[in-house]
């Protein structure tokens, strides 16, 4: 597995000649990208897409000849054409203000022993050129570089690149048109019906899996996706008997499907998406996001005006922003927020409890939010309850008070659901989480804050999901093992997949179980209550 490492853009469209504007990856990792219109956002992920062809140069065999100064390399020159995708004109890609200069393009890939500069130097950008400074004076061989920056380059090339679904129709008579790195139209229906009724036995796998993701995304039982009649569209059966065209569902429900489908025949190293909220009902969002980043072998990237769809889904967030004065843009860290009035504006909780959402379960960070929203979704509840992610373990303590009485403001019923960390079954509590436990108790109810009584959320999942999910080598944590002890350990970012692979009934008589049916216990009860 590639260990965590950046991309970033120095010169580059909005981007001119400043301190590299860095995006991280890392295994198993969600990452939002938010900001204002404008800011670069969108920018920074689709110049991956852009780059594609040079990105697969990155490392390449004319690296090795290198001329040597200090701890740099720098390889010779190598003329090339303009290998740019979906861009007419290379120069459509030069900042402004060096359209009169010298024409360059900059991008950056950094890991922990060394940094990789690439630029397309000349008036045709013809001219490529990769410079590699070393971090760590103990990774001298270049050839070891070479290969790390190669692998790098190309699970960056093999990313799925889904643009902001504005303008597509979704109706019949297309032909090959493409949106970016999806096929629409008559092409994608041509390759559906391949897909179902080709030769191939694992692309008829995919599509049973596909329509199912599919169905339980839209909360549906079941669906068949068939080419209609006269292969201009598709036609989709919901359990067995509510029929429709694509045309009929709107351009939301066809892009979800176009996206779905896509990066499950697929399966790229990267999913790269831009704007995935439009068209799409805010209960649905979330569970989009959700649904493509279970196809992504290494990352899931997205860029999005919602705060509150990064802060439901994403492990890490970056603000992008851009300087009105030299408009250069930026990335920085989301710090959270540090009242919860503001977080649950961020959250527009408002208009989650416009749509029925009376219930807020509050959890540590954000895999635990994707962990529990799979099992509330086993439960029927998913969409009754906004889960909130705190911050982390460090904003666990008794200093809180003051943030958490904000949320007895805002009208919703509120559960909090964290760990215990112990060690062993008698350990007692550290004060930071007694302390928070006190609080919570005092503000939302005793029997509505539910502390585990093993060590984390992990170690709960039972043996036969995580087998299921990772595969044979893996084991179920003891109830007091740290994740991190296991040999093997997966990633705390691959919990809610083993979660999603496991029945409710393997937790049904635990404390977690017991809590999770008393939270569904009484958004049931909420709902008979309302209608009467």
């Amino acid at each position: 597995m590639i260990q965590p490492f950046s991309f970033g853009l120095k010169t580059y469209r909005s981007y001119f000649q400043q301190a590299t504007t860095k995006l991280e990856f890392s295994p198993g990792g969600v990452t939002a990208l938010v900001g204002a219109n404008n800011s670069g956002k969108s920018c920074l992920i689709r110049s991956i897409y852009e780059l594609r062809s040079y990105i697969g140069q990155i490392g390449n065999a004319g690296f090795m000849q290198i001329n040597v100064s200090g701890l740099s390399y720098v390889s010779p020159d190598a003329e090339t054409s303009p290998m740019l995708t979906g861009v007419m004109d290379p120069l459509d890609l030069v900042p402004e203000s060096l359209m009169s200069k010298e024409k360059e393009i900059e991008f950056e890939i950094e890991t922990k022993n060394w940094i990789l500069n690439f630029s397309l130097l000349g008036d045709r950008l013809s001219i490529m050129r990769q410079l590699v400074k070393i971090k760590n004076s103990q990774a001298l061989d270049i050839s070891n570089i070479a290969a790390e920056a190669r692998e790098i380059g190309a699970l960056l090339m093999s990313s799925l690149f889904i643009g902001p679904y504005r303008n597509i129709s979704n109706q019949a008579g297309q032909g090959g048109t493409s949106h970016y790195d999806l096929v629409v139209g008559e092409s994608f229906v041509s390759n559906w019906r391949e897909l179902k009724s080709g030769p191939s036995r694992m692309s008829k796998i995919a599509v049973l899996s596909t329509q199912q993701a599919i169905a339980d995304l839209l909360g549906y039982r079941s669906l068949e996706i068939s080419a209609s009649a006269d292969s201009k569209t598709l036609s989709l059966v919901f359990d067995g008997k509510r029929e429709f065209s694509l045309g009929d569902v709107g351009s939301g429900i066809a892009q979800l499907i176009f996206s779905i489908v896509t990066a499950a025949t697929r399966a790229p190293q990267l999913i790269l998406i831009d704007e995935p909220e439009l068209h799409l009902h805010p209960t649905m969002q979330a569970r989009f996001v959700e649904a493509l980043h279970r196809h992504a072998k290494y990352a899931t990237v997205f860029a999005t005006h919602s705060l509150g769809l990064a802060r439901q889904t994403a492990d890490t967030i970056l603000v992008v922003s851009q300087n009105r004065t030299t408009g250069k843009s930026s990335t920085t860290p989301f710090e959270s927020a540090k009242n919860s009035a503001q977080l649950l504006g961020e959250l527009s909780y408002s208009q989650f409890s416009a749509i029925g959402g009376k219930f807020l379960l509050l959890v540590e960070g954000a895999t635990e939010v994707r962990t529990f929203r799979v099992l509330l979704r086993k439960l029927e509840i998913e969409t009754d309850v906004m889960i909130v992610p705190l911050g982390g373990s460090a904003l666990i303590n008794a200093s809180r008070r003051e943030e958490m009485t904000e949320f007895q403001r805002i009208g919703a019923e509120v559960f909090v659901l964290f760990d215990s960390e112990r060690n062993c079954a008698n350990e007692p509590l550290t004060s930071e989480r007694n302390g928070f436990q006190k609080i919570c108790a005092e503000l939302f109810g005793a029997e509505k804050v539910f502390l585990t009584s093993r060590k984390a959320t992990e170690n709960y999942l039972p043996e036969s999901a995580i087998k299921v999910c990772k595969g044979e080598k893996y084991r179920a944590l003891s109830h007091y093992e740290k994740l991190d002890a296991a040999d093997p350990a997966w990633a705390k970012n691959d919990n809610w997949k083993i979660a999603d692979s496991m029945s409710f009934e393997e937790i049904r008589n635990t404390d977690l179980g017991e809590f999770l049916l008393k939270l569904q216990k009484r958004v049931k009860e909420s709902k008979q209550n309302a209608a009467l």
